[in-house]
């Protein structure tokens, strides 16, 4: 109860101060980058949980709310060193490249230190410090603004790629922004957050911002860039390749690793849930005052509370600025009264260190005005631009990127009536929040901030995977319903259902190569671009629909859209409304005081908004993007009611337009494919948000657009597609019937492009198909040549070395069992001429037989000792976790008590063989309370393998026992 009540405090005071946090890329993609970057080079989790702490320690830190974790005057000395750790403030490309070099050459200096002390906590730290500087580059400035891997052909090019290799393209797109006027307030220069800019206008923070995909995989690139750089100091410039091995598995034995995992969790996380209540892990959501008050959050007071020096918690703030101070040296921002502040000394650091409770009074940080900086130019610097502008090379020639969002979710189990409202938050509204898995890797998720008091959010949830080769891809997201009150706060209150049929998560897959895929029966699946767009609905009590969007993207990424949008919540989030006109009563499309923040294209796009309709009351002139309304700068939040159109790019948007009365008169919607932030690829799910469901009586088509129009919400119901504009849609009885849309552009495709655009799929409801049993065989005996080669995968490995058959051997085989569902064909057989025992799964893909899966019984790798038991089920399971959809009905049928029955057998046996084996069931017959069964015995490796047994056993009381056995 104490610690309760002291932690009460504690969140009613973090609760209120929370509101201020604001970052680069929020909290959870910075996670995101280097735990994938630090894993692909070969970081084992210690070492890369330690790079998380010196990553968020340097946002953290700087924020006041904090103050009520941490020791305030320990909160104050580390924000006055973090403050230049942001890459803000830097006006033009020649400051910008002398904060680099300063980088460059602490960071060198920095990882020496490390090496010569053989201090690898220290070194980990510095990797993170510096990674996420590296990183905010391109969140904080405008380098992908202009757009240089168009001019450069350089696949996501970093700063170094273009100094390197195309430093002319660099002054191209400069002179280029100056020609049309500026970028935003005349800013012509590569620049970083500064002078009058907006930090609105350049910060990519968050998936809902234009251009956040380019600046992620930009930054994890350049992290990469990063990475190997420091390896090179380490292995060649230092000569010590051990220390950067031994920093590979490093294993954590200073502190509590409990603690550490506990702190930089992706999942249940004190650093995670922090940001989250500060709106700062991947959606700007700040929960209310009271709702985080009774969270008991795990190790907030390992941060740095109360223990500095207790030997139970790592890194207590003080071992990480400690090393900070070495990145931080001489790193600076340019001055609004002129010259630059840089950080000039820290005082007393090691007495702070030796004291370490009163460490924050002791220790001090001086900064530095100068009017000038001094050069700074040495081999060291000279060597790291040359190579990391050539370290990637293999990055642009192997890389492919995944992208997944899910621009829709909704409840589905509202119900009606007061006792019947929202199954999961009777009430009120869910706060919702999801969970990526890919690959199956359950210890690495992504995981996503929550919508609060939102039963139908349009989110920015997602996922960016840079794939270094092209093998099938799984997608697993779980959705969960948040909760908080007296018992305490429910990260995972609910887990919501969103799959048609058994079970809760969503699941897909797919190949990369040929865009066959695997998707769960119910679910609905139309083909787009280079993907798919799947909607999923759950079935159970806690059901709940999401929308997902799921593409493999180009490498150079086409220019965003460049119009105007406004977004019902702040920081370009929710539901959305484009706009290419004037609009004199905002009302007429549902959009009435009902704007929280404006997109705004750079170069031409200016508006004025007006607090009342037809351009009356207070208005503002809006020529940047705005992420808040509701703030005191601006106190337009919820509050604008027309538009005007002040200057418009250059040329028009020409897309589909949706009048309310016959020949193209009356108020119209305009509905493009696309959005600047990729949330939508035509898909317009309930014309109501814009009040004009049932309201649409005549399209205008421009060439070569199509649109599918549907009758219910959802694209439910009846639907027609429109090649052409139509000015009475009565003529094809479709007046005031419009509740959902679908927009498909014309699309170009390229000679060399591999994927075809393909017509808006059915759902997916996979026919009765028929396998000639003929044609089955002459398949089956062709792949067999290519056993165990093209077969073996995580799952279905083997041992043996001879399991290979013979290039002399035309082998005959014989099917002893088959069965066909939906679109798979699940196959047993046996060899006539050779031994062979094996199974088979197949799957009807463009009306051709394709064999998946070919699994030798007899030999395959079991890794499991229960499951193990019965070999072909463990086949059966490893099966349906690995193929999506597959209908649990096409194998064999197993009786619920054959693996007790085969457990009293193994007993029975064990005196005879080890008990590592399991067995192969090859007759199974029950009469009654009897069972006779054949079984093969072998071992678990499936080296060993023994005779054949026959077994009779007889129930009695509830009890198997063997009655007979020879």
């Amino acid at each position: 109860m104490r610690r309760i009540i002291r932690f009460s405090f504690f969140f009613i005071v973090l609760s209120i101060f929370l509101l201020e946090i604001t970052f680069g890329f929020s909290m959870g993609y910075h996670y995101d980058l280097i735990r994938e970057v630090m894993r692909g080079v070969g970081f084992n989790k210690d070492a890369f949980s330690l790079a998380l702490v010196g990553n968020s320690y340097v946002d953290i830190f700087q924020e006041k709310a904090v103050e009520y974790v941490i020791d305030d005057d320990f909160c104050r000395v580390s924000k006055k060193l973090v403050d230049f750790l942001h890459f803000d403030n830097l006006y033009n490309e020649e400051v910008i490249e002398r904060y680099w070099k300063q980088l460059i050459f602490n960071t060198y200096n920095a990882m020496k230190e490390k090496v010569n002390k053989n201090d690898k906590l220290g070194a980990l730290l510095i990797i993170g410090i510096s990674l996420h500087i590296v990183q905010d580059f391109y969140a904080h400035s405008n380098w992908v603004e202009l757009n240089l891997s168009s001019y450069s052909k350089i696949k996501d090019a970093t700063y170094f790629d273009v100094l390197k290799r195309a430093p002319n393209d660099l002054i191209k797109a400069i002179e280029d922004v100056k020609k049309r006027g500026g970028m935003y307030f005349n800013v012509n220069r590569l620049t970083t957050f500064w002078g009058k800019t907006n930090h609105d206008v350049l910060n990519k923070d968050h998936a809902g911002r234009p251009l956040f995909d380019s600046a992620y995989r930009t930054s994890y690139k350049a992290s990469l860039e990063w990475l190997r750089l420091i390896k090179k100091w380490v292995t060649e410039d230092f000569n010590n390749s051990k220390f950067w091995n031994e920093i590979l598995i490093y294993d954590f034995k200073e502190g509590n690793k409990k603690h550490l995992y506990t702190l930089t969790d992706f999942d249940e996380g004190t650093i995670r849930w922090l940001c989250t209540y500060g709106g700062a892990w991947k959606a700007p959501r700040i929960w209310g005052s009271l709702d985080i008050v009774f969270d008991d959050m795990p190790n907030v007071p390992g941060i740095g509370l109360t223990s500095q020096n207790s030997p139970d918690y790592p890194f207590l703030g003080i071992e990480w600025f400690s090393n900070c101070t070495l990145i931080a040296k001489d790193l600076f921002e340019a001055s609004y009264k002129g010259g630059f502040i840089k950080v000039h000394s820290i005082d007393k650091l090691e007495e702070g260190m030796k004291k370490r409770s009163d460490f924050g009074e002791i220790v001090k940080v001086n900064w530095e005005e100068v009017q000038n900086l001094a050069p700074l130019d040495n081999s060291i610097i000279r060597e790291a631009f040359s190579f990391l502008g050539n370290c990637t090379i293999d990055y642009e020639k192997d890389v492919k990127w995944l992208r997944v969002r899910i621009p829709e979710a909704m409840d589905l189990d509202t119900g009606e009536g007061w006792d019947n409202i929202n199954n999961e938050e009777p009430g009120g509204d869910s706060d919702y929040w999801v969970m990526f898995v890919v690959n199956n890797e359950v210890d690495y998720p992504y995981t996503e901030a929550e919508y609060v008091d939102k039963s139908h959010p349009f989110p920015v949830w997602g996922i960016l995977k840079p794939l270094w080769d092209l093998k099938p891809v799984r997608i697993q997201i779980r959705m969960y319903e948040s909760d908080s009150g007296f018992r305490g706060s429910q990260h995972k209150d609910e887990e919501m259902d969103i799959r048609p049929g058994t079970g809760k998560d969503f699941l897909f897959e797919f190949n990369p190569k040929d865009f066959s895929y695997n998707a769960i029966s119910g679910m609905k699946v139309w083909n787009i671009m280079q993907g798919y767009y799947i909607r999923s609905d759950g079935e159970g009590d806690l059901r709940a629909r999401v929308y997902v969007k799921i593409w493999m993207m180009e490498d150079i990424p086409q220019e965003i859209p460049l119009y105007p949008v406004f977004f019902e919540d702040k920081n370009c989030d929710g539901a959305f409304l484009p706009i290419f006109d004037n609009i004199d009563d905002l009302s007429k499309l549902g959009f009435n005081d009902r704007i929280s923040s404006i997109f705004l294209p750079f170069y031409t796009w200016k508006l004025e908004v007006y607090e009342d309709k037809n351009y009356k009351g207070r208005k503002l002139f809006v020529e940047s993007t705005i992420q808040d309304l509701h703030s005191d700068d601006f106190k337009m939040g919820d509050k604008i009611s027309s538009v005007k159109i002040i200057k418009a790019s250059i040329p028009s948007y020409d897309f589909p337009i949706f009048y309310e009365d016959k020949n193209y008169k009356g108020y119209f919607l305009k509905l493009p494919y696309n959005l600047p932030n990729n949330s939508i690829c035509g898909f317009y799910s309930e014309l109501s948000i814009y009040k004009f469901n049932d309201r649409i009586s005549s399209i205008k088509i421009p060439n070569g657009w199509k649109v599918i129009i549907y009758e219910n919400s959802h694209f439910e119901g009846k639907n027609v597609e429109i090649t052409s504009s139509i000015a009475d849609l009565s003529t094809i009885g479709w007046n005031d019937r419009v509740s959902s849309i679908r927009v498909i552009p014309p699309f170009k495709i390229a000679e060399d492009q591999k994927i075809s655009i393909v017509e808006p799929m059915k759902p997916l409801v996979f026919p009765m198909v028929i396998l000639d049993k003929n044609l089955l065989i002459d398949l089956l005996k062709l792949e067999l040549k290519n056993f165990p080669e093209k077969y073996v995968n995580q799952d279905f490995y083997y041992k043996r070395e001879d399991i290979k058959i013979p290039d002399d051997i035309d082998i005959s085989i014989t099917i002893t069992y088959i069965n066909v569902r939906e679109n798979f064909a699940y196959v047993e057989g046996r060899g006539e001429n050779y031994y062979l025992n094996f199974c088979s799964l197949l799957y009807m893909e463009k009306d051709r037989w394709k064999v998946k899966e070919i699994i030798n019984s007899d030999y395959v790798v079991c890794d499991d000792k229960y499951e193990g038991l019965d070999i072909y089920s463990w086949i059966y399971e490893k099966l349906k976790k690995r193929y999506l959809g597959i209908p649990i009905d096409i194998f064999p049928k197993i009786h619920p008590e054959r693996k007790i029955m085969l457990s009293i057998l193994r007993e029975k046996i064990s005196n005879l063989v080890s008990d590592n084996i399991g067995f192969l069931v090859e007759d199974f017959k029950e009469e009654r309370e009897i069972v006779k069964m054949a079984v093969r015995p072998r071992s678990l490796d499936g080296v060993s393998q023994y005779e054949i047994l026959y077994v009779t056993l007889k129930k009695d009381k509830d009890k198997w026992n063997i009655v007979n056995l020879k």
